[in-house]
Formats: structure tokens, sequence, C-alpha cells
């Protein structure tokens, strides 16, 4: 029976302007086989249709929040975290679905385990933008680094060298289910850069995490856009990159101060941090598309850019794509 005060689980979902894609992934919410949740709506300030569109639903398990102000993914689902009250708490994306068995799959598996966070270990992807459940069309499974089930390393170095430094495990939230009191009785939150709060939201759960799951299972369909974020130009790649790095060095460095790690081990920590940063978007960023001192005025006016980012950049497009791609 559903409990609509204590819900089992609350379903964070963020929206902006998602007209084309929010029935499906409500109706593949509401059509789970576990039925005791909670789905938050959070409007990120939408211009389009979606509001009209939500409102048509009459379901007391759904909670819609409009923000006042736009303020990105992140601010979104940190609202979900302080608004929810489920025992375990979801984050899915507005443009995705899950399969019905999504929900009892994750909260099974938590219960039996008392896992703090429980990941599935593969997903769909569908280049179909009409896709509708159940029939999904150019489907692909994918899966992490090493999907195999198992319990993460109980030894935190370890288990961050693992499953961060070499990300043997995926980051995206909608792949894994977390205990609520986990979160907020550790302060673990989205920081709010501009990319990558998926990855330092992960790092958080596995430095402060005891018990982490992964279990062999694959029911969330990953809708892939033709106009990804890596299609943007080049310089909107590099401002964003530099822009991030600062907030990110603040947030390892935050959660890194509440754990006993040695000094060799943070610096390198920051260190993949700086390198994932520009590695994603490097070949993109440094491939013709900008002059030399563009590249160095963007950096510079970023305060979280060393005087020398712009070299470090070169040196490592000639080191690490020339050879590979070619010039």
């Amino acid at each position: 029976m559903e409990n609509f005060s204590n819900p089992k689980i609350s379903i964070v979902m963020p929206l902006y302007n998602s007209e084309k894609f929010i029935e499906t992934a409500v109706e593949s919410v509401l059509t789970q086989t576990f039925k005791d949740f909670e789905l938050i709506l959070i409007d990120d300030c939408s211009t389009d249709s979606t509001i009209e569109i939500i409102s048509k639903y009459d379901d007391p398990r759904i909670k819609f929040v409009r923000k006042d102000k736009n303020s990105g993914e992140s601010a979104s689902r940190n609202l979900g975290i302080k608004t929810a009250r489920g025992k375990y708490i979801y984050f899915a994306d507005h443009d995705d679905a899950m399969l019905e068995n999504t929900l009892e799959i994750f909260y099974n598996a938590a219960e039996e385990s008392g896992a703090e966070v429980v990941f599935m270990n593969h997903w769909y992807d569908t280049h179909d933008s009409d896709f509708q459940l159940p029939s999904i069309v150019k489907i692909e499974q994918e899966s992490f680094a090493d999907p195999t089930p198992r319990f993460l390393s109980e030894n935190l170095i370890e288990r961050l060298r693992t499953d961060y430094i070499d990300r043997k495990t995926h980051v995206t939230p909608w792949l894994k289910i977390q205990r609520l009191d986990f979160l907020r009785n550790n302060d673990i939150y989205f920081p709010l850069t501009t990319l990558n709060g998926d990855v330092l939201f992960h790092f958080a759960e596995l430095a402060f995490g005891k018990k982490l799951q992964v279990i062999d299972a694959c029911c969330y369909v990953r809708r892939i856009h033709p106009n990804r974020t890596m299609d943007a130009p080049a310089e909107t790649h590099l401002r964003k990159v530099a822009q991030s790095l600062s907030p990110a060095i603040q947030y390892l460095r935050e959660v890194i101060s509440k754990i006993q790690i040695p000094e060799s081990f943070r610096i390198e920590i920051e260190s993949e941090a700086f390198d994932r940063y520009f590695r994603i978007y490097l070949k993109r960023i440094y491939s013709g598309d900008l002059p030399i001192e563009k590249i160095d005025s963007i950096l510079s006016e970023c305060s979280s850019a060393d005087s020398d980012l712009t070299r470090v950049l070169v040196n490592a497009y000639e080191a690490r794509f020339v050879k590979k791609f070619g010039k």
C-alpha cells in the first residue's frame, strides 16, 4: 500500500523545457511495479508547455515544485534532496525512461544488502528520439568498465582509486539509488559547477560510503540526443571547462577534509580532476578552431586559471592526440 507521507522511495526529476519527452518519463514512473514512491518534479523555469503537460496528472504521489529562478540541474537535484521524504532517493532525467521493474529491483537489493548506495551495472541507450515504452527501437546495451556484481572495496583508498580515478563504476545519478539519510548525514550534494557535477557527487558517495553495491540489472533507458553538449562551439567548451575547475577542486577539498587519506593521494585526486576536465574536451577545443591567443585569453579570464594553463593544454594535446588521431 502506498504511504503518501513516508514513501519508500523519492524519485527526483529536474525539468527544463521538457515538453517533447516528459510524458514518456513520467509514465515510466507511474507504471512501476513498485508503487510506494513519490515523484518530485522540479521545474527550472521552463518557457514551453512543460507545466501544462504536468498539470494533467492527478496522482497524489506526484509533487510539483517550480523554482523562482533558473539555476540548473544540480540545484534542482539539491532541492530534491531537501524536499524528499523517502527512505531512498533516486534521480531520473526528464528525457529518459525507466523499465517497469526499475524501482522494485533497486529497493529489494538495497533492503537485502543494507547498502547505502546500489548501482545497476548496465543500461540502455537509444538514438530514437520518439521512443515510447514498452516499444523501444535502435537500442544498445552499455555497461561499467567493470560490470561485475560486487560490493565495492571497504578500503577507502582502494575504493577511490578503483571507482573514482579508474572509473570502474559509472557516475551517472540515474544508475544508482541511495539512502536519503546517508546523503543528509554526510552533507552530500551536487556541486553547482557547469560541468562534471555528477562525477563530484559520485566522489563524495565513494568517500563517505561504508557499503556500496553493484547489482546485475539493466532497466534504465537513456535517450541519446543529436544536439549533445559536445556539439557546441570549441570556445563554449573551453569556457565551461575553465570556469568549472576552481569550484570542482574546492568541492573535492571540502570532501577530502572530512576523510583520512595521505597528502600524496589528495594531490593525485586533484591532479586527476584537472586532467579529467581538460581530457574530455581537449581534442574538441584544440583542433584548430581556436588560436592560441584566444585560448590564453579565455583561460586568463577565469579565476581558476594558472598562468601556464595554455601551455599545459597545448602540450597535452600534442602528446595525446597528434600521434593518435593525426593533425
